[in-house]
């Protein structure tokens, strides 16, 4: 099978997850952070994602028994060759250094998922993980996030061409991607809360997140000097010197990956 053929065939899915929380410790910026990483995904340099590798359900669907069966069946109807798993709510961590990611309001500490749970169930694939979440040592450690967030709209104005060559582009970088390949972006360090933005414009690193990529994207389209792939790991760098001046040195969004071929978030083809 030659390369064209590969990348064509790419067999990649988006699992959006959003918890709102309880009366007790609402979220509701959590809705907008799901509908804001829903269009950029489905953005051209988001990568243009399909309708139909998208799992996004409305906020508070989720539970462990249902998301185990939903990444079965995608499983059982040929192998995912990569996976994008956002997480929008609630999460905390252990003293063992575990964190934990509350799918849905006032889950019993044993429904939430640990994200070693999440990392061997997509072991035979590529996955990019992006938790917004607290990480505090105890659960429902949390402040509240209460905000209507705004983001730009990403697009070249609907140019099938320039869509599917963004798609072309984003999907030859997934192939250089290995199977077992574990890429997480947080938004804090252990014992930390994930904040809102002062401004009421979502989650403070979902926001910088998504933002830094319409500010990249714009620079390198003005420059129009060849395609260009910029890696989640360069993008969430520069998020997260943002996330840090803004928080006042009180939140650190962190990166575990390992070296080597990182996987995409923004692809701007020469055009």
């Amino acid at each position: 099978m030659n390369l064209k053929m590969i990348v064509n065939r790419m067999k990649r899915r988006l699992i959006i997850i959003a918890n709102t929380g309880g009366e007790e410790n609402y979220c509701a910026s959590v809705i907008e952070d799901r509908n804001n990483y829903l269009a950029y995904f489905k953005s051209p340099e988001g990568g243009y994602w399909f309708d139909n590798e998208i799992i996004a359900p409305d906020v508070n669907s989720w539970t462990k028994e249902k998301l185990a069966a939903v990444m079965d069946e995608q499983e059982k109807e040929g192998r995912v060759n990569h996976w994008v798993i956002v997480f929008a709510g609630h999460g905390w961590e252990n003293s063992e250094g575990h964190t934990f990611l509350e799918l849905y309001p006032n889950a019993p500490v044993e429904d939430d998922i640990p994200i070693d749970w999440l990392e061997e169930r997509v072991k035979c694939s590529s996955c990019l993980l992006i938790a917004d979440c607290c990480r505090g040592n105890i659960p429902l450690l949390e402040s509240v996030r209460d905000s209507n967030a705004r983001i730009r709209m990403f697009s070249r104005g609907g140019k099938l061409g320039y869509d599917l060559a963004c798609r072309n582009l984003y999907n030859k970088q997934l192939v250089k991607l290995y199977p077992g390949l574990f890429v997480v972006g947080t938004a804090s360090s252990f014992n930390e809360a994930a904040k809102n933005m002062p401004s009421e414009e979502g989650g403070l690193y979902s926001y910088h997140l998504l933002d830094t990529a319409y500010k990249e994207i714009e620079r390198f389209r003005r420059e129009n000097d060849g395609d260009k792939v910029l890696a989640f790991s360069y993008i969430h760098s520069l998020a997260k010197q943002r996330v840090i001046s803004y928080s006042k040195d009180k939140q650190h969004p962190e990166l575990w990956s390992e070296r080597g071929a990182q996987p995409p978030f923004c692809v701007i083809p020469e055009w």
